[in-house]
């Protein structure tokens, strides 16, 4: 059996980019929420913590976008001739990326209360943070739907 070497570095590529784009984010709004009653250097802390895994992420998020991309070109030709659930799973992987641009208001709330740690900030941060908590179920959901999609893919076509 000949193995296709730049195939096969593509999908682990692809593979370890989708760690990294659905790892680092699961916990860290539980962190955020501890680290509310524990004070504003605990506040401090985790919003550093927030802030890189949502880096770690997005890098992730954009490996699997482009590797998927190439490898739809490299094993398919394109677009037009690639089976439909590598489709869905772009689209699902382009609204995750979407969905995560939902954050960014509550991570102003959050850098706001970090500030000026008071009561009145803090009870806005944990109001931000049970805001964010349904886009963080949604993105789980569409990182989910677009492995299942990959699944598919590969027993429908055997890509």
């Amino acid at each position: 059996m000949e193995v296709d070497v730049p195939k096969t570095i593509l999908l682990i590529v692809h593979i370890t980019a989708a760690a990294l784009w659905i790892g680092p984010p699961l916990g860290v709004l539980p962190n955020v929420t501890r680290s509310l009653a524990a004070g504003r250097e605990a506040l401090g802390v985790a919003i550093k913590d927030f802030n890189f895994r949502g880096l770690l992420s997005g890098i992730g998020g954009a490996g699997v976008l482009v590797t998927g991309v190439i490898m739809m070109f490299y094993s398919f030709g394109g677009f037009k001739t690639s089976p439909w659930p590598f489709h869905a799973a772009l689209g699902l992987v382009v609204l995750a990326m979407i969905n995560s641009a939902a954050f960014g208001k509550g991570m102003k709330t959050l850098r706001a209360a970090h500030e000026s740690f008071n009561d009145t900030t803090v009870t806005a941060a944990r109001n931000a943070v049970k805001k964010m908590k349904p886009f963080s179920h949604i993105n789980n959901a569409l990182w989910l739907g677009a492995l299942v999609m990959m699944i598919i893919a590969k027993y429908i076509n055997r890509a």
